[in-house]
């Protein structure tokens, strides 16, 4: 077993090390030690690293009394020291697994938890056996090896759970208050909860909409992004329904209520992602069966053996034999299988660029039949491009100028649009111009005075709606608005005089189309769900694709497909995309995307390409079949050996160094396979 250990110390290094060093990890906290509940959390740690130091000396000073025990008091302070290491462990973690078990068994089921309890208390009383009868078969180490697998399953589960429902509260929180305006004008601060339906609530610029309603005064573009993934903003005014998770860019807007918090079509979103995340685990529930099979099972035969041996042979024969079945009927192999194999392969998809914080992840990412993306920030750049600057004929100005007074125009705008503009000018070119004072007319444009810092000179800037542009004098003269007017056009006028159209567009990621080949050539369907209302045909025409979706009708699309029987991965980056993310069977947040996104997901990948995800794909259906193979190794193996021991071919002494073996087969193949992935990805 001391071989078993030190790789799981291995794998426990190695994965933590993943977790703390990747840029996705931790998102949405400072500190990667803190999540559940600050302290908790890192006083859980704390016991983990106290329980890994003393199965590390346990392990050494095991080995070396199984080769060579000592003799006389040398012995028996030894032994009795590592008997307390054993049981000082089990006081630090042991106290959530007899908790569990003893649930288990008032509700009359056998669970993966008694699994545990049953190899600790065979190991346990197998090293006392061997530590009383002078016997080498004394594992006291198993005991803080596997309550340290017991106990960081747990917590990383649990840290999961934890961090997304803080980020539901969070966004909760975010739209909790509103500013009520009242019959006689004045304005009160409320909480969400508090409004009803016919009420009345102001919202200004670079604010949060609170509530579900109908605009009944005001007009301005609107970010729409957290509810419908559209990059880029709409314009709404007075009789436009709005919802809450809404953010106006520029306009002071006077809502009338429809609904309020509970009600709102943003509670439904992160109601649907808390409920997603109370579901039980998938590979808990496989191998809670499989406890259920084999604890009663190895019980059974244990007591047949002592029976059947105290009737044929007396009690002497009884015990030995019954013990023998015992301790290599102690599934430490069987226990160890999955969590070596699952931590191995979430290492592996950590170098990957790609943490996440459960083993289920892994097991659904390997059966995977589906990939569904996001569209907006996901197979996109998050920020609109510039897809075409074209100058009016005889414009005033030529195009290295207007680029830097676009830029100057810009600065200081939080609107999609001004910040693709800003990024117009080359280096150096923005630095001759200076912003003197700018206007933001919603829903329509913008219009600044802008100086030369080296000539003085002044020039008066309009950037917005042709409709808009032409109000303030400028009209088009030829050639720029003409076009295949394939993406949003924006106009410039310089001094009352059109000058330019600037057509703007969303930049497909780097390696998409190759990302796509890869999967298909892996067998798996894909499909893209967003909330823009257009998507073109002519990006990436073999993937079937559904525009103008709510987040809901994401969910509901999921759910259709997983009846249907396919087993789907979502991948996505914006609020919208929780719920959805929440339901899949597998989901990948973008480390970029939106905190609820990465929260509700099963993993987060960094990186601006998505190329390695059908690497991770490959990497989790071989661990998933590297997993099935070593169950079936060690259930065979436990299955033999106890089969021997029931019939009195087994010495107690025998079935310790089979059981340490079954482990360090398992312990042994998982070990062999990260080494020939290393190889394969040095060559």
């Amino acid at each position: 077993m001391w071989v078993a250990g030190a790789s799981v110390l291995a794998l426990v290094d190695g994965m933590c090390a993943t977790l703390k060093h990747s840029p996705a990890a931790g998102a949405g906290h400072s500190d990667p030690g803190v999540g559940v509940d600050g302290e908790v959390w890192s006083g859980g740690w704390v016991r983990v690293a106290v329980a890994l130091v003393v199965a590390g000396q346990t392990m050494s000073f095991s080995l070396a009394t199984n080769l060579s025990p000592p003799d006389g008091a040398a012995y028996v302070w030894l032994h009795a020291g590592l008997l307390v290491s054993a049981l000082l462990v089990l006081a630090l973690l042991g106290g959530p697994l007899v908790r569990e078990c003893w649930a288990s068994l008032r509700r009359r089921r056998v669970t993966v938890d008694l699994l545990f309890f049953v190899t600790l208390t065979g190991a346990l009383a197998v090293s006392i056996y061997g530590s009383v009868q002078r016997l080498p078969c004394v594992y006291y180490e198993l005991v803080a090896v596997l309550l340290a697998i017991y106990t960081v399953g747990k917590m990383l589960g649990a840290r999961s759970r934890a961090r997304a429902l803080k980020a539901v509260e969070q966004m909760r929180q975010e739209h909790g208050v509103c500013r009520v305006v009242e019959a006689s004008g004045r304005e009160i601060r409320r909480s969400a909860g508090e409004v009803v339906a016919g009420m009345r609530v102001r919202v200004s610029p670079g604010e949060a909409v609170p509530v579900d309603g109908c605009i009944v005064e005001g007009r301005g573009w609107l970010e729409t992004t957290p509810l419908t993934g559209e990059l880029e903003p709409r314009v709404f005014g007075p009789g436009d329904e709005i919802w809450a998770g809404m953010r106006s860019l520029d306009g002071v807007l006077l809502i009338e209520v429809h609904a309020a918090a509970g009600a709102r079509r943003l509670d439904r979103l992160l109601e649907g992602v808390a409920g997603a995340q109370v579901k039980p685990s998938r590979i808990q529930s496989k191998a809670d069966r499989l406890a259920a099979r084999f604890v009663p099972l190895v019980v059974l035969i244990g007591v047949s053996t002592f029976v059947g041996w105290y009737l044929a042979s007396g009690l002497q024969a009884a015990v030995i034999n019954s013990l023998a079945v015992a301790v290599v009927a102690c599934p430490c192999a069987l226990g160890l299988a999955t969590p070596l194999g699952l931590w191995s392969g979430l290492v592996r998809l950590g170098r990957l660029g790609i943490v996440a914080g459960s083993g289920d992840f892994l097991e659904n990412l390997a059966t995977a039949t589906t990939v569904i993306f996001d569209k907006t920030g996901t197979l996109f750049e998050p920020e609109l491009g510039v897809r075409r600057l074209a100058m009016e004929t005889g414009s005033p100005v030529e195009e290295r100028e207007l680029r830097g007074l676009l830029g100057a125009a810009e600065a200081g705008i939080d609107h999609p649009v001004a910040a693709a503009l800003r990024r117009l000018g080359p280096d150096g070119v923005g630095e001759e111009w200076r912003q003197r004072e700018v206007r933001v007319i919603p829903a329509c444009g913008l219009e600044a005075t802008v100086v030369n810092v080296r000539s003085g000179r002044v020039h008066g800037v309009w950037a917005g709606e042709l409709a808009w542009i032409a109000t303030r004098g400028g009209a088009a003269q030829g050639g720029a608005w003409e076009g295949d007017g394939g993406g949003r056009r924006i106009a410039v006028a310089i001094d009352r005089r059109l000058v330019a159209v600037v057509e703007l567009e969303e930049t497909p990621r780097v390696q998409t189309g190759r990302t796509f080949e890869r999967m298909e050539e892996l067998g798996l369907r894909l499909a893209i769900l967003t909330g823009d209302r257009a998507f073109s045909d002519h990006v990436w025409p073999q993937v079937a694709r559904k525009a103008g979706l709510t987040p809901e009708e994401k969910v509901s699309e999921v759910r259709r497909r997983q009846r249907e029987g396919e087993r789907v991965v979502f991948v996505g980056d914006g609020q919208n995309d929780a719920a959805a993310l929440a339901v899949a069977n597998a989901s990948v947040a973008l480390s970029h995307g939106a905190e609820l996104a990465r929260s509700s997901s099963m993993a987060v990948m960094s990186g601006e390409s998505l190329d390695s995800l059908p690497e991770a794909i490959e990497v989790a259906r071989e661990v998933n079949r590297a997993i099935r193979s070593n169950l079936w190794l060690a259930a065979t193996y436990n299955l033999v050996g106890i089969a021997v021991a029931a019939a009195g071919w087994l010495h107690p002494v025998g079935a310790a160094l089979l059981m340490a073996g079954s482990s360090i087969v398992v312990s042994a193949r998982v070990v062999r396979g990260r080494v020939s992935q290393k190889v394969s990805r040095r060559d």
